[in-house]
C-alpha cells in the first residue's frame, strides 16, 4: 500500500470515533515500526492483538518502555508520539486499536520496503497536509535520492555524522543503506540528529533503532545552531545531558 493510501486509512480509522489530530495514527505506525524485525506470520497476529481496545494502551506503553530500554536515545524523545496515551480517552484508546486493525491488514513489509525504510516519514508529511509542510519547510526526499547522496557523502567508518534538519530521518537512512550495500558498518558512526520539529525527530529515532543503530544523539532545536558551541545549542544542551556517553563534533 502507497503511503498516501495508508495515511489516508489511518486518518479514516481515527475519524470514525471522533479523535483528531496525526498522533495517534503515528503512534500506531511507529509502534509496528519497532516490530519490523518480526517475520510477517507474527506481525500481523501481534497487531490484531494490539487492536483490542481493552488491551491497546497497556500492551503499546508496554512495547514502548521495552525499546526505550533497549535504546535509551529514545528515552524523553519518544514522548512526542506516545505521551498522550498517559491520559487517553475512551475516543482516543478505540481510534489507537482502529489504526493498528488498519496496520494488520497492510503488507508491512512490502510498504516499508517499497518507502526505501522509511514509511514513517511520508505518512506524518500525508497526515499533516500540503500546506502545513510548506509552512515548516518540511519535504520528503524519494528514497532513491537518499541513497543516491548518501552514496556520494558516505562518511568513514566511525565517523561523527551530523544532520541539523532530520527531518523523520529518511537521509540517513539513505547513508545507512549505501553504507551497507558497500559494505561498511554503519553502527560504527555516532549519528547526531536535530530539527525544530520534535514529532519529527521521534519518528527519526524511531527509524534508527529499527534499523539496529545504537550511536545516536537526538536533539531538538535550531538545526543552525548545531555544533556551534553557542548559547542554546542544542547539541551542546543534549552532550550536557545527564547519561551522555559523547561528545560529537563535525565529520571532517
Amino acid at each position: 500500500m502507497g503511503h498516501e493510501r495508508l495515511a489516508k486509512s489511518l486518518h479514516q480509522a481515527t475519524a470514525r470515533y471522533g479523535a483528531s489530530g496525526y498522533l495517534i495514527a503515528l503512534t500506531a505506525l511507529a509502534t509496528a515500526n519497532v516490530l519490523l524485525g518480526a517475520p510477517t506470520s507474527l506481525l500481523a497476529p501481534t497487531l490484531r492483538r494490539l487492536a483490542e481496545p481493552e488491551r491497546v494502551v497497556g500492551l503499546t506503553r508496554g512495547l514502548w518502555e521495552a525499546t526505550t530500554g533497549h535504546f535509551g536515545y529514545l528515552a524523553g524523545r519518544v514522548d512526542a508520539i506516545s505521551g498522550w496515551l498517559e491520559t487517553a480517552g475512551e475516543h482516543e484508546v478505540r481510534a489507537l486499536a482502529a489504526c493498528f486493525e488498519v496496520l494488520a491488514g497492510v503488507e508491512l513489509h512490502a510498504s516499508f520496503d517499497e518507502a526505501g525504510g522509511d514509511l514513517l516519514g511520508p505518512v506524518y508529511m500525508s497526515l499533516r497536509g500540503l500546506s502545513s509542510q510548506q509552512a515548516a519547510g518540511a519535504f520528503y526526499t524519494p528514497p532513491d535520492l537518499s541513497v543516491l547522496i548518501g552514496a556520494m557523502t558516505m562518511p568513514r567508518e566511525g565517523a561523527h555524522v551530523m544532520e541539523p534538519c532530520c527531518g523523520a530521518g529518511g537521509m540517513v537512512l539513505g547513508v545507512v543503506k549505501a553504507m551497507r550495500q558497500a559494505g561498511a558498518d554503519p553502527d560504527t558512526c555516532t549519528w547526531v540528529l536535530n530539527d525544530l520539529d520534535p514529532v519529527a525527530v521521534a519518528l527519526a529515532g524511531v527509524n534508527l533503532a529499527a534499523h539496529g543503530l545504537s550511536r545516536v544523539v537526538l536533539c531538538v532545536g535550531d538545526g543552525l545552531l548545531l555544533g556551534t558551541g553557542l548559547d542554546g545549542d542544542p547539541l551542546e544542551a543534549a552532550a550536557a545531558a545527564p547519561g551522555s556517553q559523547t561528545r560529537p563534533r563535525r565529520a571532517s
